[in-house]
This record gives structure tokens, sequence and C-alpha cells, in this order.
């Protein structure tokens, strides 16, 4: 069985493998700079669906995401967590 981008080589969760777990990332084409806060564009390409599909699981409640002020940002910015994202794809594998 293939291991999942999230899982070591021997199948387990940690980041002492190989690794780590930004290099599995960006083997995966997933660009980023801040691996705990994906923009929305990062988070839908990591699940390989559009930005409109994840924002309606988003609206079905599938998807949690944090909304915070930055500065020069006139609305709240939108971000998703990779933990976040790491369960939707555990939970809609089951």
């Amino acid at each position: 069985m293939k291991a999942s981008l999230w899982e070591g080589d021997d199948g387990s969760n940690s980041d002492t493998t190989n690794h780590n777990s930004d290099e599995r990332l960006s083997d995966a084409g997933c660009e980023f700079i801040d691996p705990l806060l994906l923009t929305p564009e990062a988070a839908a390409e990591m699940l390989a669906i559009s930005q409109a599909t994840l924002w309606r699981l988003v609206d079905r409640d599938r998807i949690r995401f944090v909304e915070f002020t930055a500065a020069g940002f006139r609305r709240p910015v939108r971000r998703f967590q990779l933990g976040e994202l790491q369960r939707f794809v555990e939970e809609s594998t089951k």
C-alpha cells in the first residue's frame, strides 16, 4: 500500500523519517511558505479539487478554515490548516 503524503516510509505519521513533511508536499507539487496554513488555492491543489469544490465543502461544514485579519487586507483572510486537510482526507477514505 502506498503511503500518504503525511505518513513516513514505514507508515508512521512521524516527521523524523527520511523525508520531512515539507519535502513530501513539495514532491507532490505543493509549493507554499508555511505548511501550517495554506491559501485556498494551495489547499484545493493539495486535495486535487477546484476552489469552487473546496468552498462547497466549507459551506457543508466538511472542511474548516482559520479566519483572521491581516495587515493590508480589507476583508478577513481565510487559510486552511494542514491538519484539517489531513482529517478531511482520512474521514473521506473510511
